[in-house]
């Protein structure tokens, strides 16, 4: 499918939707990216602002994160935020790209501390977001990337050799495709799995391992059985905690899944208690869960992070999301002192927490074991390399050997090999080669049954490929 980017018979326009459609797609493929698409965006990229002026001088000691868009909840807004408040070396400022986007208060009072601009862009269409950004970002030292995995506007601002400064890309979605490989002059991988991962799947091997910032004196002052109390729950039972965004736990069978394992453990142990933070309490399966389960079940939508912690020191014990990993989460568990068991599925778990992993067949035994025990866990020595000095040591050691001039990298073709990540993946997201209506959507201007022929002519998807779509689909909806 990509073929047709290559063929120079696109607008601009036309280029950056078809881009856009194929990034949808490639979340069912084993694929994390392609540089025939971030060949096609960077041509873009040169053609696009001409008569542009950029600053030519820069502000010294100044950084401009980007962001997509920003929630009051979730690990990713958190990680800007304890950037900000961790590095005082630098004035960093913020530009996000979506008006929807939620600025919560503890971002905004970190940036109104330090003297900080948030910049909100209110441009539509990704060409014109895009020229916003590059005349921004060339007043800056350093731009670092925090955009989500589908964006293509950071490619199309500085995929042209006439922006000058360096660009880091935080890699918080490793797990998924994204393009950006080429414009970044440095990629920041969380831990060594994710270095080793963009090497062989992205084709650079030049990065570096930068994990995510953690405040370990940010959790409430509150004793475990005030914590027990505030959620109703007595002390003489057992409370085991999972958190994550409701797609997290999106199946991919009945037998391997999240709301097996729960079913399974709490028909066996009488004295457990289930609490599961971010769902939707309302959707098909949870609601059906609520029923079979009824006081031993506690489903909590989205929650402040005071509140989370809250439920973290009553927590007994704490279960990784599945089948898509949640590690800030994880590390926010082990950081209130409680025992947590990450389920490998082959993402790229921190450093910090490899000694924590065990296979989804081995999960059950490992959450009895320590639910049977006692353990005391050292939290503050196991996330030491997160923690402010270390942190700040390790992010000022990475910038002082970033290039000080911003080049477009040549990347070459990933390895094709399917691993257990690649495989969890493509059931999960298989439904999405089924979604041919984001063709109508993502491209208004094209001939829409060349392009169908394209998709179906290159797709290396049969029938397999549509029952998986149909069956995932299927699991996505009762989820929802």
């Amino acid at each position: 499918m990509t073929a047709l980017l290559e063929t120079e018979k696109l607008t601009d326009a036309e280029t950056v939707a078809f881009a856009q459609y194929l990034i949808e797609i490639a979340k069912a493929t084993n694929e994390y990216s392609s540089p025939v698409i971030e060949k096609a965006l960077c041509r873009v990229a040169e053609r696009i602002g001409n008569g542009l002026e950029l600053s030519q001088r820069f502000e010294s000691k100044k950084v401009l994160h980007v962001a997509t868009l920003l929630r009051s909840y979730g690990g990713h807004t958190q990680l800007i935020a304890r950037w900000m408040r961790f590095d005082s070396h630098y004035c960093n400022d913020m530009a996000i790209l979506e008006v929807s986007s939620e600025i919560p208060d503890e971002l905004m009072k970190e940036a109104q501390s330090r003297g900080a601009k948030i910049w909100m862009c209110e441009k539509q269409g990704a060409i014109d977001r895009a020229l916003w950004l590059r005349k921004l970002a060339s007043n800056y030292e350093y731009v670092v990337l925090h955009v989500h995995h589908p964006e293509v506007v950071h490619v199309l601002a500085f995929g042209t050799k006439l922006f000058k400064r360096p660009v880091l890309f935080m890699n918080h979605t490793d797990h998924l495709f994204w393009v950006g490989v080429s414009v970044s002059d440095a990629i920041l991988n969380m831990s060594t799995r994710a270095k080793s991962f963009t090497a062989k799947k992205r084709g650079r091997d030049d990065c570096f391992v930068l994990p995510i910032p953690l405040d370990l004196t940010v959790a409430p002052d509150i004793e475990k059985d005030r914590a027990r109390r505030q959620l109703g729950i007595p002390n003489d039972v057992k409370i085991l905690m999972s958190c994550g965004s409701f797609y997290k736990y999106i199946p991919i069978s009945l037998k391997k899944s999240f709301f097996w394992l729960i079913l399974k453990t709490l028909f066996a142990r009488k004295d457990v208690v289930a609490v599961i933070v971010g769902v939707r309490p309302s959707s098909l399966i949870w609601a059906t869960l609520k029923k079979l389960l009824r006081d031993r079940l506690l489903l909590k939508g989205v929650c402040d992070h005071h509140e989370l912690h809250t439920m973290l020191i009553a927590a007994d014990i704490y279960v990784d999301s599945y089948p898509i990993s949640g590690f800030t989460a994880l590390c926010e568990a082990r950081m209130n002192a409680t025992p947590i068991v990450a389920i490998d599925t082959g993402f790229a778990y921190y450093d910090s927490l490899l000694d924590s992993c065990v296979p989804f067949d081995g999960v059950e035994e490992r959450i009895n074991l320590l639910l049977s025990s006692s353990t005391n866990v050292d939290g503050a020595a196991l996330l030491r390399e997160h923690t402010k000095i270390p942190w700040v040591k390790q992010l000022h050691d990475v910038m002082n050997r970033v290039p000080k001039k911003h080049e477009i990298w040549e990347i070459s073709a990933p390895a094709a090999d399917l691993q257990a990540l690649d495989r969890t993946l493509y059931y999960h997201y298989a439904g999405q080669l089924m979604n041919l209506s984001l063709l109508w959507c993502r491209i208004p201007r094209m001939h829409k049954l060349k392009v169908m022929w394209i998709f179906v002519k290159n797709s290396r998807y049969t029938v397999v490929a549509v029952l998986l779509s149909m069956r995932a689909m299927f699991f996505k909806i009762i989820s929802l």
